[in-house]
């Protein structure tokens, strides 16, 4: 349980609501440290709608992106997002192997970075690593549909909540 209480402790969720000067989205910070990192222009960025990141070390570990509005099936949107996470989880992991450059490569290959959708009825959780040098998956982990009913709705939420930590609770034998 202890283990449980310290990993919600330093996780924060990052929202639109918290930042005063785009209410629609928040910027991604892994794309601006991987453009310094090349010596590229940071005029390019990523806005995404909800970011989870771990206040301990400042890493960003999700990704929360929505297709627009509850029942919305929009199958463009969807190909969008899911092309705008997987570049946007790429950065995110890139800016933990460069911050850990001396760490163990076999470390590296169990690490992953999440990116929880919401789409149509269902919210879905994937995970995005590296499986060798140059090779990346981005793995579907499970998905859930969203309680319409907030009076009968406990069980459902127990379940997304339960789907999105199983994952992560998986990989902290690293």
């Amino acid at each position: 349980m202890r283990s449980i209480q310290a990993a919600f402790g330093r996780l924060h969720l990052n929202l639109p609501a918290d930042k005063e000067d785009d209410p629609g989205e928040t910027r991604l910070q892994a794309i601006k440290f991987e453009l310094e990192r090349q010596g590229l222009s940071r005029s390019s960025f990523y806005n995404a709608d909800g970011i989870l990141i771990d206040t301990s070390c400042d890493m960003e570990l999700a990704l929360l992106e929505t297709t627009g509005p509850f029942g919305l099936k929009n199958i463009t949107r969807v190909t969008t997002d899911h092309v705008k996470a997987a570049h946007g989880m790429m950065t995110m992991l890139h800016g933990l192997a460069y911050s850990y450059i001396y760490a163990d490569a076999d470390i590296f290959f169990k690490l992953k970075v999440y990116f929880i959708h919401a789409y149509d009825k269902k919210i879905r959780l994937r995970s995005f690593g590296l499986v060798s040098k140059e090779l990346y998956i981005f793995r579907r982990i499970r998905s859930e549909v969203l309680p319409v009913n907030h009076v009968d709705s406990e069980e459902e939420i127990k379940g997304i909540t339960n789907m999105m930590w199983k994952d992560y609770f998986n990989h902290q034998d690293i």
